[in-house]
């Protein structure tokens, strides 16, 4: 596909993204819909929130003119609207869930190919997939916690699948064309989440950017490039998955809100966000140059997976190795 239509594509997708986060902000002028900081929270005044209805929204515009399934449209504009009324006031944990079953059950049709690879019967590919999906659109959510780390983390999976999608013919053109749209659409975002934030995208942005993106996953690996779709995730699949295991393991309540996760830890030891953000930005270009390897170099596939997650492994030691050495607040130009 000509070059031409990414750069119209995107540049579409993050002036509307602009337009609406604009607006946003003097609903937000009005209306004050603001994140209270708490005992758990990583910022120490009321910062507004629910700034990922406006450019989420704009995406999934842009996603329906490019011709994305409505399997995958439909649910992910339900779980923007709950997500944002989450983020005036607060639903149900169990409601919540229940409305992002709903969407998962719906959004698998959208794969329209078995995920495993044809080692699992259908239906139970459809079901694994199903719970591995509801598990990412809540990793997602639970890892964002700290200035910029969910655009850091967006950008890099879809800067991976952007590239692939472009650059290697048996990976379907489509995924490259939604990860444009998508990047566009956080890119506008960045000038208010950076360092230190002035908005958060709060759950309407994390939790519909979760199915999304594992969309875009899970159609990479039913491509055939599963590896490439466990390799660009790595940091938030290890960090996240790691922290939930000992939490099970300490018998707490796991869909309660906290600030155990590695990237949240070193942020309370005075380590700055946008120091955190960097050093897994760091990572996840390796990551992405691994993903690659793996599609063009089959060979090696399971190798540059076993690499990958080994990096993201000694990413979080030197993470826990900080969290025993505290900073003091000047560390931010780090």
């Amino acid at each position: 596909m000509h070059t031409a239509y990414y750069i119209i594509l995107a540049f579409s997708s993050f002036l509307f993204s602009a337009l609406a986060l604009t607006i946003m902000w003097q609903v937000q002028k009005r209306y004050a819909i603001l994140d209270n900081p708490n005992a758990r929270s990583n910022h120490a005044s009321p910062i507004p929130t629910g700034f990922g209805f406006a450019f989420m929204l704009m995406a999934l515009g842009f996603l329906l003119v490019s011709n994305a399934p409505g399997a995958i449209l439909w649910p992910a504009f339900g779980l923007l609207i709950v997500s944002f009324i989450d983020d005036i006031r607060e639903v149900p944990a169990l409601k919540r869930f229940g409305f992002q079953m709903i969407a998962v059950i719906i959004a698998v049709d959208s794969i329209h190919a078995p995920v495993f690879q044809g080692l699992l019967p259908f239906w139970l590919d459809q079901l694994v997939t199903g719970l591995l999906w509801l598990w990412f659109i809540n990793l997602y959510n639970f890892m964002d916690g700290i200035d910029e780390l969910t655009l850091t983390e967006t950008g890099s999976i879809g800067m991976g699948l952007m590239l692939l999608g472009m650059l290697i013919p048996d990976v379907p053109r489509h995924i490259a064309i939604d990860a444009v749209i998508i990047l566009a659409a956080i890119a506008a975002f960045w000038p208010l989440n950076r360092h230190p934030a002035h908005a958060f995208m709060g759950d309407a942005g994390s939790v519909t950017l979760g199915l999304l993106m594992g969309y875009l996953l899970f159609k990479l690996a039913a491509s055939g490039h599963w590896q490439a779709a466990l390799i660009l995730p790595a940091y938030y699949l290890m960090d996240a998955t790691l922290v939930l295991g000992k939490r099970l393991l300490r018998r707490e309540k796991i869909w309660q809100a906290h600030s155990q996760h590695y990237y949240q830890r070193v942020v309370r030891a005075g380590y700055s966000h946008r120091f955190v953000s960097r050093k897994i930005l760091t990572l996840n270009v390796f990551l992405i140059a691994l993903a690659f390897i793996s599609v063009t170099q089959g060979i090696y596939a399971l190798i540059a997976l076993g690499i990958a997650y080994a990096a993201t492994a000694g990413l979080l030691i030197y993470f826990a190795r900080l969290c025993g050495t505290p900073q003091v607040a000047h560390v931010e130009a780090a």
